[in-house]
């Protein structure tokens, strides 16, 4: 909705969600999305850890902000300059806007890689159609965005060459290890070798590394993949847990736990308050029995307080919004 309501509320101040995603529904109008904004942080003042307001700020189709600000280009726009300082500089922009408003995460940039004309959610929302372009640019925007706020570089292990999207059902990449380190990771190594903070992992199945189980719930993909080989020990949120992808083919709290045991640091559910409690009872439930140790929570503990840390979160209250320059 667009103001505060109980629920969330208790989420927060109650149940310790450690953060929020906001949607183009939540934020109708500066002024509302300031003042929705500031009564979450102030639920929050009660417990020790700031909250994470995130979103999804990538630019053309997909923006959130409310419409009175002007709409900042999409990647493949960006990409076809092939300017890395005016990328830099639109990247900048966002993370400026966004930090006005109070939020400090951004689900953003894409790392994607436009190789397939059929994929049905990627498309203008990758800086181009090859691992350079991609690569230097991603990074030219993911730089940029962290002068205000923490970019979440996404889709790991890359959903570019995909006919399937995963808000209704599984992708499958079907290529092998030798082409995904040659071309599809390629964009993900290198922004994590330029200082990524944060990764979101894919609903994808990628069967050169993982037969059974999608990127966002896999050990081969998450820890043995992300963390050991690419080098990466920031924090990493799994896609949005309600979409096809997992809804379609796992159990909901059952997913929630394996994606945790695999090396997630951070559960993001987009949708239903209910299915968020499930997932926190579903990781007490695991904690308790046995089935998640301490060690493996404490891990991803440590991570997401660095990283808020690093960033200088707060929960005070951002009070107004003076959008002529943005």
């Amino acid at each position: 909705g667009e103001a505060m309501d109980e629920t969330v509320s208790r989420l927060i101040a109650k149940r310790h969600a450690g953060g929020v995603i906001l949607y183009g529904r939540n934020l109708t109008s500066v002024t509302q999305a300031v003042s929705l904004i500031d009564d979450l942080k102030a639920v929050n003042r009660s417990n020790d850890a700031p909250l994470l307001i995130g979103i999804d700020e990538e630019g053309g189709r997909v923006t959130r902000l409310p419409g009175e600000l002007a709409k900042t280009p999409a990647s493949r726009d960006i990409g076809s300059r092939d300017d890395p300082e005016w990328t830099y500089a639109v990247g900048e922009l966002i993370g400026e806007k966004l930090a006005a408003f109070g939020i400090n995460v951004n689900f953003a940039p894409v790392l994607d890689i436009d190789s397939n004309p059929q994929n049905p959610v990627i498309g203008d929302r990758a800086f181009g159609s090859d691992p350079d372009r991609v690569s230097v640019h991603g990074i030219a925007s993911m730089r940029g965005m962290a002068q205000h706020v923490v970019p979440v570089v996404k889709h790991f292990p890359g959903h570019g060459d995909t006919h399937e999207d995963s808000h209704v059902d599984l992708p499958v990449v079907s290529h092998d290890a030798e082409r995904l380190r040659s071309f599809e990771l390629q964009p993900f190594q290198r922004a994590i070798a330029s200082g990524a903070d944060a990764v979101m992992v894919a609903h994808l199945l990628v069967p050169a590394y993982d037969e059974q189980y999608p990127a966002s719930l896999s050990k081969p993909i998450i820890t043995d993949l992300l963390r050991e080989e690419l080098g990466f020990d920031g924090v990493v949120v799994t896609d949005d847990m309600t979409m096809g992808a997992i809804a379609e083919h796992d159990e909901f709290a059952t997913a929630v736990v394996d994606a945790v045991l695999a090396g997630a640091d951070q559960i993001l559910i987009g949708h239903g308050y209910d299915r968020a409690e499930s997932a926190i009872e579903a990781l007490e439930e695991a904690f308790l029995s046995g089935v998640l140790s301490a060690e493996r929570l404490e891990e991803s503990v440590r991570r997401v307080l660095k990283l808020k840390i690093k960033y200088g979160m707060n929960d005070d209250p951002v009070g107004s919004v003076d959008i002529e320059d943005r």
